[in-house]
């Protein structure tokens, strides 16, 4: 019994590994293997099919990430020929509802280029300190966690401004 579990292992992981070898291998397939291998408990973990099949465990896990994106973009990825698996990887972090145009505008730029493009998707703006804003046609202030009496104040120094603005 532990001999067919070698065999089948090796049988299962061989043809895998002359497929990374191809450069022209879609990263999609590759994940598709890699999930079913582990899926089908030919080796225990990442760690060690990353070890069997000569790929470093960050590679396997951003391959690994691509299948988490939407079967409808992983469509277009294969159709794209798209092959960039740190990009791929990232797009994980693009909300689900903006991934569409996202990867429409970085498909055809490089890497670092496409990287950055996410990077300015995902960053969320930082939390300002300031709790008063200006906007077009109007003052937006912040008064999350103040007191009632600060509120209040803020209420009066409003109405005061309005008053004048209205002279």
């Amino acid at each position: 019994i532990v001999m067919d579990k070698v065999v089948h292992a090796q049988l299962a992981l061989l043809p895998l590994v002359e497929n990374l070898q191809r450069s022209d291998m879609d990263p999609i397939e590759n994940a598709i293997a890699f999930k079913k291998i582990l899926d089908d408990n030919i080796v225990e973990s990442q760690n060690e099919l990353a070890e069997k099949v000569g790929v470093s465990k960050s590679w396997l896990s951003k391959t690994l990430s691509i299948l988490r994106l939407p079967s409808s973009l992983l469509s277009k990825i294969q159709a794209d020929h798209y092959s960039d698996i740190t990009v791929l990887s990232a797009l994980n972090k693009v909300p689900e509802e903006q991934l569409d145009k996202v990867y429409g505008s970085i498909k055809t730029m490089q890497r670092n280029d496409a990287l950055e493009a996410i990077k300015k998707v995902i960053s969320k703006p930082t939390k300002s300190k300031e709790n008063i804003v200006v906007l077009k046609n109007k003052v937006v202030i912040n008064t999350t966690g103040l007191s009632k009496e600060k509120q209040d104040k803020l209420k009066l120094l409003l109405k005061g401004i309005e008053q004048l603005l209205e002279k």
